[in-house]
């Protein structure tokens, strides 16, 4: 069922790596280590919250964000969807022993030329931008410097598809980061949602901790805990309070934190969507009391 649903799955690879290291070896018991439960653990927690992926379009503006941590690559394809960024698919896939000895460089140029050839029926004949944290990469096209017959060959394949080349700040390299270092279970997410609504909620446009209070004394939020619904609920430590929010959007794609809010509530806003996108760069869809 992993296998079927792989391409759902951001960050599975470095997850399943303990049990495909188990399992690799021909006509060896296999060894049923605390590593391999936690793996197998974490691996049925990210197939029960599979990121909502949405279908191409052709005219939209398409972006292919990469990584490379010490252990496996990753890299997220998304467009431009209305006002927002949405998630179209995820690739990411642990490196060899050999390719874990590569140079930074080497790397992130294996993430990129790994992603290009892995999304290439989404991306022929299609302009997009490839966005990567790592600077020297977007020179790498242009650049005079002499280059080894494997460097050659992954700039070769990147160019054939695209020369846009962008820089983009590492902390805001958010979800292809998550890709290729492989967090397991809610840990690393919940850092990155910590770090993100401490930022994003220190806005004057509403009262958070007034819709705290809301929320805990409605009766119908409490409905909503239990119910089901299509909603993905998390308890979102903003600093100062804490705040009901649905993330079904996505919490590995593009941080989607929607307010689930109490419609009878008068003192509180009616609807209030933060989207950041793949570049860091957070907006307001609706705000309004």
């Amino acid at each position: 069922m992993i296998n079927y649903y792989h391409r759902f799955l951001p960050g599975i690879a470095p997850i399943l790596a303990p049990l495909h290291a188990q399992a690799s070896g021909k006509g060896q018991n296999i060894e049923w280590t605390k590593e391999c439960q936690e793996a197998f653990d974490s691996a049925k927690e990210v197939l029960s919250k599979a990121v909502l992926l949405h279908h191409l379009q052709p005219d939209a503006p398409t972006s292919l964000t990469v990584d490379a941590s010490n252990t496996a690559v990753g890299a997220q394809l998304e467009q431009r969807q209305g006002r927002s960024w949405v998630p179209l698919a995820f690739f990411s896939r642990k490196l060899s022993d050999f390719e874990k000895k590569y140079s930074a460089f080497d790397r992130e140029l294996l993430a990129s030329y790994s992603a290009v050839r892995h999304f290439r029926h989404f991306l022929e004949g299609r302009p997009f931008t490839l966005n990567t944290d790592h600077k020297p990469l977007k020179f790498a096209l242009s650049s005079q410097t002499d280059r080894s017959p494997r460097q050659t060959r992954h700039l070769s394949l990147i160019a054939e598809f695209t020369t846009d080349i962008q820089h983009i700040k590492g902390k805001f390299n958010v979800v292809a980061d998550v890709l290729s270092i492989g967090t397991t279970a809610d840990a690393g997410i919940s850092n990155h949602l910590n770090s993100l609504t401490t930022d994003l909620f220190g806005s004057d446009c509403i009262n958070f901790d007034r819709l705290a209070k809301d929320q805990v004394n409605s009766e119908e939020m409490a409905s909503y805990r239990t119910a089901s619904t299509g909603l993905v609920l998390k308890d979102v430590d903003i600093g100062s309070s804490i705040l009901l929010c649905d993330t079904s959007m996505g919490l590995h794609g593009q941080w989607f934190l929607r307010l689930v809010l109490d419609q009878f509530s008068i003192r509180s806003m009616v609807s209030l969507t933060l989207v950041l996108g793949p570049h860091g760069r957070p907006f307001r869809t609706s705000c309004g009391m």
